[in-house]
Order: structure tokens, then sequence, then C-alpha cells
């Protein structure tokens, strides 16, 4: 990056984009019955190696049989009943192993070890321990182990996907499935200029583009790069980000915010929030009728995302020529409005989005899929070489200096830009 500097190719204030793709883990996606019978067996190993005197005493005759091999090149049986079973047997193996190493005199390093706690992680999520029920015959005292339905576990931001990568997530993403994380690259895109990378930004693949989007800011300024006009797209905004963008950093978020998902902004004529005006002084709102609302409720501070309610009265509304035109419910219309700086903030990021000045402006965003392009065909970045988010993002470090280092070069030997490629199929349609 100092190169760049020198050269005087990157530079505060100018007006990056950012752009993210998906990066597979390095380890296996795995069905929840593997899951767990993995994890036994990957604490087990690890506790063989650090006391295997204590594990010859406390291992069962049949665990050998069923955890001595990688999951894998095992076989799942079929069958609910027989899956059920045999998630209630791994369940009491887990749970005996755990009982086994939490009671004296197990030495005290085996209750810190790393796979110790994933097994305990990972069967808090999968499995319930409970009494058994004198109904069932079993001695008191017994419990009995309830493998979760899908429903009752955890979001997917908090589920442990791999005993060997406690980081990697499992993400949908419209059509793409992954076990892993996202990259996001930051690049310069001034005209006449080679576009560099001026940082890089690697997350489990739960986290949203939305989340990244401050932390992306917070670092470009503290590296003395602070963009003016960052361009992203609509997963990098919202109205809580453009506002802070301004008033942190003194920056304008450029893109496409999300647009308004109502019914109304479909439906030709009907009565769209825009049209309604909002007096903020007196907190009401008056519709194209000329109504002016009754209730507008203070928004909670203790809310992450506060709002605003906003009711119109029952006589005003219910007998109005234009409801149908306003909304389709029994009731009054109702409105959640964000505080003002984000609604006059994210009204004003639509209406430029919407002119042409504002789409020419955006369309350089398109450039940094050939930077994504480049990372993933030329450099391998869609796929990590190691397991956690620190080495994946050492790779994707590494992989944009690469990126940078073959376009100064480049850019040094007057190296035109390649153009987007064509299929001599669909150049004789040209």
């Amino acid at each position: 990056m100092e190169c760049g500097r020198a050269l005087g190719l990157v530079k505060a204030q100018g007006q990056p984009r950012t752009d993210s793709t998906q990066v597979v883990a390095a380890v296996r996606l795995m069905p929840r019955l593997a899951l767990v019978g993995e994890t036994l067996r990957a604490a087990l190993n690890d506790l063989a190696v650090q006391a295997p005197d204590w594990v010859r005493a406390v291992a069962q005759a049949d665990w050998d049989e069923r955890d001595q091999r990688r999951s894998e090149q095992g076989r799942v049986p079929n069958g609910k009943e027989a899956r059920a079973s045999y998630a209630k047997t791994g369940g009491e193996d887990g749970f005996q192993l755990l009982d086994a190493v939490a009671a004296a005199p197990t030495p005290a390093p085996l209750r810190e070890l790393a796979s110790v706690k994933v097994l305990q992680a990972i069967w808090a999520q999968h499995s319930e321990r409970r009494p058994r029920s004198q109904a069932t015959g079993e001695s008191a005292g017994q419990s009995s182990v309830r493998w979760k339905e899908v429903k009752e576990l955890p979001r997917a931001a908090e589920q442990l996907e791999s005993p060997y990568d406690l980081d990697a997530r499992y993400r949908t993403k419209r059509d793409t499935h992954w076990l892993g994380y996202m990259v996001h690259y930051t690049e310069t895109c001034e005209r006449e200029q080679v576009s560099l990378i001026t940082h890089v930004h690697t997350t489990p693949a739960t986290v949203h583009d939305s989340q990244c989007t401050a932390l992306i800011q917070d670092a470009l300024s503290k590296r003395q790069l602070l963009p003016r006009e960052p361009i992203v797209d609509a997963g990098y905004i919202d109205a809580d980000l453009l506002v802070r963008s301004e008033q942190v950093h003194g920056i304008t978020l450029v893109g496409p915010p999300r647009p308004n998902p109502s019914w109304h902004a479909k439906q030709e004529g009907a009565y769209t929030r825009e049209q309604l005006t909002i007096d903020w002084a007196r907190r009401q709102m008056r519709c194209p009728q000329g109504k002016w609302s009754s209730v507008w409720t203070k928004p909670r501070e203790a809310v992450s995302s506060p709002t605003i309610s906003v009711h119109f009265r029952k006589p005003d509304c219910l007998p109005c020529p234009a409801r149908a035109l306003c909304t389709g419910s029994a009731q009054p219309r109702h409105f959640n409005l964000l505080p003002q700086a984000q609604h006059e903030a994210l009204q004003t990021a639509r209406a430029t989005q919407a002119t042409e000045a504002g789409q020419q402006r955006y369309a350089r965003r398109a450039g940094i899929e050939g930077t994504i392009s480049q990372s993933v065909r030329a450099f391998g970045a869609r796929r990590t070489r190691y397991r956690g988010v620190p080495k994946t993002h050492l790779q994707q470090g590494v992989t944009a200096v690469a990126i940078n280092v073959r376009r100064i070069v480049a850019w040094c030997d007057q190296v035109p830009k390649a153009t987007t490629r064509t299929s001599h199929f669909a150049a004789l349609t040209v």
C-alpha cells in the first residue's frame, strides 16, 4: 500500500467501491448425525493423546466400534426409528464422556481441552438431557437423552458446523449454499488510474454486508484512506448507516437503498409513504385526502432500531373514498416511521439513485466484479486453505497484495485493461 501511496495511486478522499464474495471453508459440511459422531471421535482422539491411561479406564467397550472411523467412512442408518436410536446412543456416549471428564480425579487440563469444550457446545446444541420418568421402568436418578428438533436449534450465526473449524458458518444466499466465510474487497476506482485494493475484511458467512460497512469505514479512517463517496450495493446500505457515515466520517454512501417492499409501491395509483406529508414539528402526518394523524408514539430508546408509530383516526380513515388505494386492512392506516434523520437520509438516497446522474455514478461499482473474478480465477480466493477467520483473512490479504502487485506492474508497463470477454457465438449477434 505504501508503494501505491508513493506513486500517487492511493489517497484519501477518493471514491472507492466495495463488494463481497463467498469463501468455502477447508472443512466438510456434515449432516447433524455425522457432525455429532465426528465431534465425539475428535474429542476421544484428543483425550487419547493427552491421557491414554485415563481413556482406557473410562472408555466403554462399544465406543471403539462406533467412534474409531471418520464420519465419511461410516454409514448413518436408514429409517426414522433407526436414526433416532443412533442419535440417542451417540448422545448418551457424549454425555457419559463429559461426565467422566468433569468427575474427580480427572486431571484439570483435560477439562480445558478445546475438543472437550467443542463437544460440550455441540451436544448442548443438538441434544437435551432430562430425567427419565418412573413410567419408563428405569431406576431413579438415571437420565434420558432427547435429540432436538430442527426448529430448536440455534440461529445459523451461532451453530457450530464442524469440530475442526469453529468460525465457519453455513449460509444460503439466493441460489448459493456454502459453509465458510465472506470476504469484502474495497478498491480504488479513480478514472485513468489503476484500481488497487485498499482494504480486505473477512467474516463468518452469516455476517451480513450491512454489519461490515461501519467496520470498513473505521478501518479506512485509521489508515488515513477515508473515502469521499464510497460506492456500494444495496446490501451495505440502510438508514442508520447513511446517517452514521455522514455524522461520524463526513462521507456520503453511494448506492441503491433497498426499495419500499409494500404493495403500495407496486400498485399504480396507490398511496405510498412518500405521498404523505410529515410535519416533524407537529408530530403528525397528513394523507393525500387532507386528513391528519391522531397518534404519534415516540420511539423507545432501548430498541436497536427505534421507529415512530403513527395512527390515523377511524372516523377519517374508514369512510374514506380512496381507502382501497391506502390500505387493505379493516383498521385505519398505520405507519412505522424511522426517526427524522434516518427517514430523510433514506428518502434522499432513493431520490438521488432514481436520477440519471445517480445511476451513472453508481455504474462505476460494476468494475469490482472484475476484481472478484480475478481473485477467484487467478488466486483461488473462493476456497480457504486454512481454518478459522484469522488465517482465512491472512490468505485473503496476501491475495489482495498479489493482485495489487500484478496491477501496478501492468500499469507501469502500460498494459491496457482487458475488455469484457464475449463468446464467439454471442459475437455473431452483435
